[in-house]
C-alpha cells in the first residue's frame, strides 16, 4: 500500500487498503486518517465507505454505521457487504426483525452467500432458535468447512447444543489462529468459551478482544452469550 502510494499518493484504494490494515493492527487513529483520505479522493466509492462504517462498528458507533450503509443502500441496493455490517450492528441493538430484514435481502441476490448466511445464523442463535440457525449454516456446510468464521459460528452453535467434543473438533488450532488476529473474532472465542463454562478461556479472550481493539462495550455487557461470565 505505501509502495502504492509512493507512486500515486491521490490513490483512494491504496490509502482505504492501508487504512483497513491499521484497523487491523488497533492503530485506529492511522485508520481513520487514511481511511478518511480514501474518501477525500473518492467519495462516491461504496466500498471505502463502508470500511469507514465496519472502523465505526468496531468502536460500537452504530449509529454512525447503520448512517453509512444505509446511504450506500440507497445508492447501491445490490452491494452486500453494506447490508451485512448493517444486519450486524442492527443485531447488536437488539433489532433483530430489521437486522433478520436486511440479510435475507442479501440470500435473495444470493442464496449461498457465506456472509448473509451467518449473520443469519447468528440473528438465530441471538433468539435462542438453534434448530433455525442450525439450518442456515447447514445450507453450506459441504462448502464452506474452511471458512473460519462459518466455522466460529458452527462451533458456537455446537456449544450452545451442547455438543461439546464436536464443538471443540470444529473450534480447532487453524480456527484459533484466526480468531486470535481478524476484526470481531476475539470476541467470538470468548462466548464460545463461556457457553462451555470454561470462564478463564472466556475472559482471556475478551481481554484479547479489547486489546485488538474491539470496543464494543454496550454489546460485550447485553451480549446474550456471554452471560455465564456477566458479573465477572
Amino acid at each position: 500500500a505505501r509502495r502504492a502510494l509512493a507512486d500515486q499518493p491521490d490513490s483512494a484504494m491504496a490509502h482505504s487498503v492501508l487504512g483497513t490494515v491499521y484497523l487491523h493492527l488497533n492503530r485506529k487513529e492511522d485508520a481513520r486518517a487514511e481511511l478518511a483520505l480514501s474518501q477525500k479522493f473518492d467519495p462516491r466509492n461504496i466500498s471505502h465507505r463502508t470500511w469507514i462504517a465496519i472502523a465505526a462498528y468496531h468502536e460500537g458507533d452504530y449509529a454512525r454505521t447503520e448512517e453509512i450503509e444505509r446511504k450506500v443502500i440507497e445508492e447501491a441496493p445490490l452491494f452486500f457487504p453494506a447490508r451485512y455490517i448493517l444486519a450486524e450492528a442492527l443485531r447488536e441493538r437488539n433489532r433483530l426483525d430489521a437486522a433478520r430484514r436486511e440479510a435475507e435481502k442479501i440470500l435473495e441476490q444470493d442464496p449461498q452467500n457465506i456472509h448473509g448466511i451467518y449473520v443469519l445464523a447468528r440473528i438465530h442463535l441471538d433468539a435462542d432458535d438453534l434448530v433455525a440457525a442450525r439450518a442456515m449454516l447447514d445450507r453450506v456446510s459441504e462448502t464452506a468447512g474452511s471458512n473460519f468464521r462459518w466455522r466460529l459460528h458452527r462451533a458456537l452453535l455446537l456449544a450452545l447444543e451442547r455438543k461439546r467434543a464436536e464443538a471443540l473438533r470444529i473450534m480447532d488450532a487453524e480456527t484459533l489462529k484466526y480468531a486470535e488476529i481478524a476484526l470481531f473474532a476475539p470476541a467470538n472465542a470468548a462466548e464460545f468459551y463461556a457457553i462451555l463454562g470454561e470462564k478463564g478461556k472466556a475472559l482471556v479472550w475478551l481481554d484479547r478482544a479489547i486489546r485488538n481493539g474491539d470496543d464494543r462495550a454496550e454489546w460485550f455487557r447485553r451480549d446474550p452469550l456471554l452471560a455465564s461470565i456477566r458479573q465477572e
